[in-house]
């Protein structure tokens, strides 16, 4: 297991986010590319045993990172994490309370609509601060083609009755049967819920996806869509209204520090990027195989800041880049970005990308990474 105490932090931390995958699914969806598994009730109590026993061997093994570190964001991610009851997660927030130093954190849990309507009933059951329901589509046709059943405006209702206020609701974009008349009925959907105050829309990554082309025009009418209805671009795929922006997510796209747990859970902290296996049997057996340890070079670093970083509206602040790293790759992004001017553009202190940069941010990339 990795010794996260061994890990250069360069500085104190000031703030830590915190991952929890939840690996379990009532069944596999034909487009999903996170690690899942259909569970068992058996598994599911196995596994949090192990979970518990890695989140302690963390806090016994790692006390400088945990003693110069607050946490201010929890998610729980999946896989399917309310198809779990909320005892369970309950119990395992309490167990991170005593762990770790947490201050005021957002709290995530992404939620299926059929399994939210089923256990989350009473206002009782409520541990988080922040739902994110992966509704995708209100549309029963689109969904029939994606395996998923149709319980998202069920879903929404229901979180309004218990009194949720920070709703953010994933749509897909692309998918076979969508249409612009069906999109923006979901659109429309989404909006008569005064507790949704954030949507995040993405394209749909299968090989049955509509073309590319119209996939842009969708793309691009969800974003005149959205900020009439006042909601802010802050990222590619991410809109919110204003004080809702999603802490936890900032943090990778701001590149901050975050640590997970659970099988095929990413960290970073410092310098060091590493992955836990995805192979669940060994983690049932509390074996923590790791897929991925590595110390990133300052080269690494740089082009891992800028591709997180160049994904968010507000872009990179150049002065922050040139008290972090070395003067020639900072000069060499600016060289970079004048060639590709179609791609991104420089104003004052800030690099970010066009509205055509956000479609192509991969062509410029590409001209970035260390060799």
């Amino acid at each position: 297991m990795v010794q996260y105490e061994n890990i250069s932090t360069q500085n104190t931390l000031e703030s830590l986010g915190i991952y929890i995958h939840i690996p379990f699914c009532e069944k596999r969806c034909n487009y999903c590319h996170f690690f899942s598994k259909v569970s068992t009730k058996d598994q599911i109590d196995t596994f949090f045993d192990a979970l518990i026993s890695e989140i302690e061997h963390s806090e016994q093994t790692n006390r400088n990172l945990l003693e110069n570190s607050f946490v201010d964001s929890i998610y729980f991610g999946g896989g399917t994490p309310s198809l779990i009851k909320p005892g369970l997660l309950k119990n395992l927030l309490k167990i991170l309370q005593l762990k770790f130093n947490i201050k005021d954190p957002e709290i995530t849990l992404e939620a299926n609509p059929k399994s939210f309507l089923e256990n989350y009933r009473d206002k009782e059951d409520i541990f988080f601060n922040r739902l994110s329901l992966g509704i995708v589509s209100f549309q029963d046709e689109e969904l029939c083609n994606l395996n998923r059943d149709n319980f998202g405006y069920d879903a929404l209702k229901l979180s309004k009755k218990l009194g949720i206020d920070n709703v953010s609701v994933d749509l897909l974009i692309g998918i076979p049967g969508q249409t612009l008349d069906t999109l923006r009925i979901s659109l429309d959907t989404i909006c008569t819920f005064n507790n949704v105050n954030g949507v995040s829309v993405y394209p749909l990554e299968a090989d049955f996806v509509l073309p590319d082309e119209v996939v842009l025009e969708f793309m691009r009418y969800s974003k005149e869509y959205l900020c009439k209805k006042g909601y802010i671009r802050y990222e590619i795929a991410n809109y919110a209204k204003d004080g809702y922006f999603c802490r936890h997510n900032l943090k990778y796209w701001k590149y901050m520090n975050f640590l997970s747990f659970g099988p095929s859970a990413a960290s970073k902290i410092g310098n060091r990027r590493f992955k836990r296996s995805s192979n669940l049997d060994a983690y049932l057996h509390k074996n923590f195989l790791m897929e991925e340890d590595i110390e990133l070079s300052d080269e690494d670093e740089f082009f891992e800041k800028v591709m997180m970083g160049l994904r968010l509206m507000d872009g990179i602040k150049i002065l922050e880049l040139k008290n972090r790293f070395d003067r020639r790759l900072v000069d060499n992004l600016i060289l970079v970005s004048k060639k590709f001017d179609q791609l991104v553009k420089i104003e004052e202190d800030t690099i970010s990308l066009t509205n055509k940069g956000i479609i192509f941010m991969n062509d410029l990339l590409v001209e970035l990474i260390p060799d």
